[in-house]
């Protein structure tokens, strides 16, 4: 009685404000997937600018006149910190220690953002990040000496930001694309359920977490390798005789969702990227050598798929349920490879 009495008096219900780089533009000014609601920086700032005026007047009450020059100097440090980013994260946590509480927060926005990933595809989303360094450009400067000892020196600056245009977020909704970001909302919300997540939901966000890792990983072979690595998370259950013919199966059925009419060319696509994926992980091919290119936009295409798959697959009743066996999973499957077939009779 007296550890339960005391463990509660460690928890709480807390709103966590955390900083983000997403891209630059006007509109929208919020947006939310699921519990996560993203504001611009600005916007955000202002609204909480009550709150920090009493962090500060609290210490004044108190009469040392010290401790609200301290007080003053963390709000405006705090402030311009958040003001290097152009987005900022809001997620409540409820009933958790002040530890795990941050812990989730974190994991929670990163899911988020990994989200986005997926949703507009790692080319035009390399550079979103949560938290980290406030900076928002990258510069470089580079010094080099000609045989004739004459010194060239060139600097350059990368904006560590995607102009992604006003009305970004719209054209996602508008394309069909609000259907996917309800059920990722849902898999947020149930994917990091305490005590236990909901296994698919789970399944689907460390797939997400994957793609969104390749998506921020400069160095095409380990790229590649995430990619393969989050398909695998959607397509195994633990039931595979043959790991590639029936990730190339599995994964062509639920690609097919999407590309109909292309399960033969499907499946040979598949078993190309992870043959490569093989070949780099078991180094009969070097990681370094040129020509990844083409396999790394493949994996990336087939991985976008299969977890828009899988969230058409799953639906809302699939990713809230709480008990699926990997027996009743791989029997969804076997329906899936079922309804695949038909569609080519």
């Amino acid at each position: 009685s007296a550890a339960v009495r005391l463990a509660a008096n460690g928890i709480s219900d807390v709103t966590h404000f955390i900083p983000c780089h997403l891209g630059l533009a006007k509109t929208p000014r919020e947006f939310s997937i699921g519990s996560v609601r993203f504001e611009q920086t600005e916007l955000a700032l202002a609204r909480l600018e009550p709150a920090l005026s009493a962090y500060i007047e609290q210490e004044l009450d108190d009469g040392d006149g010290g401790r609200k020059v301290r007080a003053t100097s963390l709000v405006n440090d705090t402030q311009k910190y958040y003001a290097s980013f152009d987005w900022i994260a809001e997620i409540c946590i409820t009933g958790c220690d002040r530890s795990t509480s941050k812990k989730r927060a974190e994991r929670i926005v990163q899911s988020a953002l990994d989200c986005l990933h997926l949703l507009i595809g790692a080319g035009y989303s390399n550079h979103m990040r949560v938290g980290g360094p406030g900076f928002s450009t990258d510069r470089r400067g580079k010094i080099e000496v000609k045989p004739n000892g004459r010194v060239e020196i060139s600097t350059s600056v990368d904006w560590l930001s995607h102009p992604v245009g006003d009305g970004w977020w719209e054209g996602l909704t508008e394309n069909g694309r609000d259907e996917f970001i309800q059920l990722m909302g849902v898999a947020l919300d149930v994917g990091h359920g305490l005590p236990r997540p909901a296994p698919m939901a789970q399944r689907f966000l460390d797939g997400v977490a994957w793609f969104g890792e390749a998506a921020r990983d400069p160095f095409h072979a380990s790229r590649l390798i995430k990619f393969v690595t989050a398909i695998e998370r959607i397509l195994t259950t633990k039931n595979e005789t043959n790991l590639s013919e029936t990730l190339a199966a599995r994964g062509a059925a639920m690609a097919s969702m999407f590309e109909s009419g292309r399960l033969v060319s499907l499946r040979q696509n598949f078993k190309e990227v992870y043959n490569l994926r093989s070949l780099l992980v078991h180094g009969a091919r070097s990681a370094l050598e040129p020509g990844l290119g083409r396999g790394v936009r493949d994996a990336e295409r087939l991985t976008r798929l299969v977890l828009f798959g899988a969230l058409q697959f799953y639906g809302e009743t699939g990713l809230q349920a709480k008990d699926v066996s990997l027996r009743k999973h791989d029997s969804w499957f076997e329906d899936l490879l079922k309804w695949a077939e038909r569609g080519l009779e």
